[in-house]
């Protein structure tokens, strides 16, 4: 399991222990048991929330498409639709039929935890409050036969979270992202249909 840099559960636990245990010997002296364990709860009570443990990694959503028409066709529309998207573009590469972008970032502070929502499922952080994204595609084409490529896109989203861990996540994608891209190739090269 990986741990939040800075934000190790047991080490935050121990550090609470101990506090707890320095109120309770300075509370002790003036006999106020109960006022001493009500303050030990609350304290590791606050430092259970105040972190978050990400459990297992979850695999990432790598969506595949099938448009109507053959590489040569939905290959420009790829590297138009990307140009069209001002995607960073980190790499063209034909003869492995690859796009690979760089980072795009949104700061819009006060909106930028909607404009996360409406592409990506942030993870579970308590009292987190998110105030900036970015994410990356990479975008594979191959052809399946004569008039249909297959095109698979991954797409890469963090956010920053600025209030408990100061740090970015990774999120999952909704595939709002991808499904945006695809749409916007099969315009280019006039495939209408709906399904992937």
């Amino acid at each position: 399991m990986h741990l939040l840099r800075g934000c190790d559960p047991i080490q935050i636990l121990r550090r609470e222990i101990v506090k707890c245990y320095v109120i309770h010997e300075r509370i002790k002296k003036k006999d106020k048991k109960l006022k001493s364990s009500a303050l030990c709860i609350l304290s590791i009570t606050i430092a259970s929330l105040s972190c978050t443990i990400p459990g297992p990694i979850q695999s990432p959503v790598i969506d595949t498409y099938y448009v109507k028409g053959s590489f040569s066709e939905v290959w420009p529309a790829i590297v138009a639709t990307a140009s069209e998207m001002s995607l960073p573009i980190e790499s063209i590469k034909k003869e492995k039929g690859l796009v690979t972008t760089k980072f795009l970032h949104f700061l819009e502070k006060v909106h930028a935890e909607k404009t996360i929502d409406k592409i990506a499922y942030k993870p579970h952080v308590v009292l987190g409050k998110w105030s900036k994204g970015r994410y990356k595609l990479r975008i594979s084409a191959r052809p399946v036969s004569d008039n249909l490529t297959s095109v698979t896109i991954y797409a890469h989203i963090e956010a920053f979270e600025t209030r408990e861990t100061k740090r970015w996540h990774i999120c999952k994608s909704s595939g709002t992202l991808e499904d945006a891209f695809i749409r916007s190739v099969k315009s280019i090269i006039g495939d209408t249909s709906l399904d992937k």
